[in-house]
């Protein structure tokens, strides 16, 4: 889905497994939410692998809290070639501490 705003940086051929990206959350479902990356197609962020920022429990299930249009950052944890699909789970934005010279 070349959708509008999309910008190409990184393609499905070139992903695998560990690698950290900054995306934007395009849609919402009861089970996760599709982020967009910067390939042709967004990847699934299954419920069970998103921060507790981005989700609550509401009686005995687990509800998305997560905003389209909102910043992750996300680790590619599944690739599928063939089905040209990938999977992810949100990371922590870690502080980058420079040592003083």
């Amino acid at each position: 889905k070349q959708g509008k705003g999309r910008v190409m940086r990184i393609a499905i051929e070139e992903m695998h497994e560990g690698i950290e990206l900054e995306g934007i959350v395009r849609s919402i479902k009861p089970y996760g939410a599709f982020i967009d990356v910067g390939s042709s197609t967004d990847g699934l962020l299954h419920i069970s692998h998103m921060l507790p920022m981005h989700r609550e429990h509401v009686g005995n299930n687990l509800v998305v809290t997560a905003s389209e249009g909102e910043k992750v950052l996300v680790e590619i944890i599944s690739v599928d070639l063939e089905q040209r699909r990938f999977a992810l789970r949100e990371v922590e934005v870690r502080e980058v501490v420079v040592p003083k010279a």
